[in-house]
């Protein structure tokens, strides 16, 4: 065990390293955290300018200005946050589902039987009936 004026020095080195490596952890998760909500939000947008762009090319009959406007709201508020979080957590619930619905179905699969078949002879050496 160590004594003497080196412990407090290596206590205040490694409180240090902790500190360090909470803000490289926390500032790693943050970039992650903001490029995810990003690129949620751009692809939102990009749903609703593929559907812009499809109205369009249509008569007007079929995309209407009233419609036309409804897709610039919907493309202009599909840049927030709240919209970028919304759409990534509707993700991890349709694969969320879709992973418990494989696992119910291995869990319910009936189980494999044998394919052996069972050989009626004796072991060589045996006592034969």
């Amino acid at each position: 065990m160590l004594t003497g004026p080196v412990v407090p020095i290596l206590t205040a080195t490694d409180t240090a390293m902790k500190g360090a490596h909470s803000t490289i952890n926390e500032k790693w998760i943050q970039n992650k955290t903001v490029s995810s909500i990003v690129a949620a939000i751009d692809t939102v947008k990009n749903q609703i300018q593929t559907r812009i762009e499809d109205g369009k090319k249509k008569p007007y009959e079929e995309y209407t200005m009233q419609a036309a406007l409804i897709d610039l709201h919907d493309h202009n508020n599909a840049a927030s946050m709240l919209n970028g979080l919304i759409y990534l957590e509707n993700i991890a619930k349709n694969q969320q589902a879709s992973s418990n619905d494989k696992l119910n179905k291995v869990k319910t699969a009936p189980k494999a039987t044998p394919t052996a078949e069972l050989d009626n002879t004796a072991p060589s050496g045996g006592i034969t009936p």
